[in-house]
């Protein structure tokens, strides 16, 4: 729970991204599970294809889309800032991971991951 910034900001929320984890389910996870490593040749295959959705992974902020997070009971929002107190938030949209529903109305805390991609939670 440490690093989080509490300078008194709200959010506008954008939208609500309900169908990231079945989207990354469906183009990375699925296809790796019925792929048949019976030969040589598909077991080269499924590695290779293992280490470019490994290499996507690293270098996109794809890492939110996780199904595993949305069985967790975590929700993703895009969303904005309302008079942010950085200079380097003003204008910029995120992507925020919640465990609970964020109240537009209160006040947020939250900790930047990487790739506009922060942990949010509504100050108490």
């Amino acid at each position: 729970m440490s690093g989080f910034v509490d300078a008194g900001e709200k959010i506008e929320i954008d939208e609500e991204l309900t169908d990231s984890g079945i989207a990354f389910f469906i183009s990375f996870v699925l296809p790796l599970l019925i792929d048949d490593i019976g030969s040589v040749r598909s077991f080269f295959a499924f590695f290779g294809i293992l280490g470019l959705v490994i290499v996507l992974m690293w270098k996109t902020n794809l890492y939110y889309q996780n199904p595993v997070l949305a069985i967790l009971g975590y929700k993703m929002f895009k969303f904005h800032f309302i008079n942010p107190s950085r200079n380097i938030c003003k204008g910029n949209k995120y992507i925020a991971v919640c465990k609970s529903n964020i109240v537009k109305e209160k006040v947020v805390k939250w900790k930047y991951i990487s790739d506009d991609v922060c942990v949010m939670h509504n100050k108490n």
